[in-house]
């Protein structure tokens, strides 16, 4: 709830009144059972919708082994709500890797993609709620050490922050790498 206030908040301060674009970025990983064994995520994700208003859009991403966009950035209708909810309770969480960073860039491209269609949509408020253990464990095959995913993910989180961007992240799990989701959100 803080993190749909705030979201609503940084709307409401604007001279302009403009909508927010949300995207959710949702761990999928296997790790994320054992973390959230309720699946707060998923309610907590639904429940961010329900509160935003009718001239905000939402998105959502759910990553693990990749980034998979579950739900494209789209304007938080009242009759899309019941569909937004049905699709994230479709999420899947069985995947093997949490892969931050593919969910980072994932993200950004849908907010450029987004903010191509009309100029107006540049003047809207971008924000990502990142929910996670926070437990990076990047596929194999890319090449590098935790030491540099973390370097690569603090990068993307300082690109968000010059965009004009704001993440907020949810830590699930007393083992959740709070440093981490902490340098993120900064």
């Amino acid at each position: 709830l803080v993190a749909a206030l705030a979201v609503r908040t940084a709307s409401a301060k604007s001279s302009v009144s403009v909508g927010v674009d949300v995207i959710f970025l949702l761990d999928a990983s296997g790790s994320m059972l054992k973390s959230d064994p309720l699946r707060v995520s998923e309610h907590a994700t639904s429940l961010f919708i329900q509160l935003l208003g009718s001239e905000d859009r939402a998105g959502v991403v759910a990553f693990g082994d990749s980034a998979q966009v579950v739900l494209p950035l789209t304007p938080v209708e009242t009759q899309l709500r019941q569909q937004m909810a049905q699709a994230i309770q479709k999420i899947q969480f069985n995947q093997n890797h949490t892969d931050i960073e593919a969910a980072l860039k994932q993200a950004m491209v849908m907010f450029t993609a987004a903010n191509k269609e009309k100029a107006s949509d540049q003047a809207r408020v971008p924000h990502v709620i990142l929910l996670t253990d926070g437990r990076l464990d990047p596929a194999p095959g890319k090449g590098s050490s935790p030491a540099a995913d973390r370097r690569r993910i603090k990068e993307h989180a300082r690109e968000y922050l010059h965009q004009g961007v704001r993440i907020s992240s949810i830590a699930f799990g007393l083992d959740a790498d709070a440093e981490l989701l902490q340098e993120i959100a900064e």
